[in-house]
């Protein structure tokens, strides 16, 4: 945590945690009612969390996004308490940022996990495909309801979808109830193939795949 900030920096880097991507300033303002004023964009940027360009069309304005120093300051900031003298409704933020803290360590997720760009229809339409044919492989895999398939076996099963799409796929479906990405135990065990095959998330990498009957 950066103890030099203010609460109108505080606010900004929250803001953009949120929103994700790259925001203009209009958008900040109308989503939350304040705006990246000059004094704090340039305060940001010399402290290395923010980012900023300037486009000219339809109208001038900046666009802001985190940094990735910026994206730790914020998953730092999660843990913290309230700034001293902090606004009653600023103490309920860190009041829930405190839980959400809890919870992505006890679930060993990032904020990557928590906080992505809104799929578009056609994106959301395309990733419960992939969510479909990740089930139905799974289903043919598993020699017992719920037991294990390893993502080498998988991957070989949908070797038609590209890796990124399928590592996608397997990120949505491991925020599920009744789904469960794990480590090999005995990494002894693992062949080359089966250690290029695991997904990292949470900053392991998981290996077996186990899916509940709905």
């Amino acid at each position: 945590m950066d103890s030099q900030l203010g609460v109108p920096e505080r606010s900004i880097l929250l803001a953009l945690m949120l929103l994700v991507d790259e925001t203009p300033n209009p958008t900040i303002a109308e989503q939350f009612g304040y705006s990246v004023d000059r004094k704090t964009r340039e305060r940001l940027e010399k402290a290395g969390y923010l980012s900023s360009r300037v486009i000219t069309k339809p109208r001038r304005t900046y666009l802001y996004s985190l940094t990735d120093a910026g994206w730790r300051w914020c998953r730092e900031e999660c843990g913290s308490a309230a700034p001293e003298r902090a606004p009653r409704a600023y103490r309920l933020t860190y009041g829930f940022m405190r839980g959400l803290d809890r919870y992505l360590r006890q679930a060993g997720l990032e904020l990557a996990d928590v906080f992505t760009v809104a799929p578009s229809p056609d994106e959301e339409s395309s990733s419960q495909d992939v969510e479909l044919r990740i089930r139905t492989a799974y289903n043919s895999l598993a020699a017992a309801p719920r037991g294990w398939v390893s993502l080498h076996r998988l991957r070989t099963a949908l070797a038609d979808l590209p890796p990124d799409v399928l590592d996608a796929g397997l990120r949505d479906i491991d925020l599920q109830h009744g789904v469960f990405l794990v480590p090999e135990p005995n990494k002894k065990t693992l062949s080359d193939p089966e250690r290029a095959a695991a997904i990292r998330i949470g900053g392991e990498d998981k290996h077996l795949l186990s899916i509940e009957s709905a």
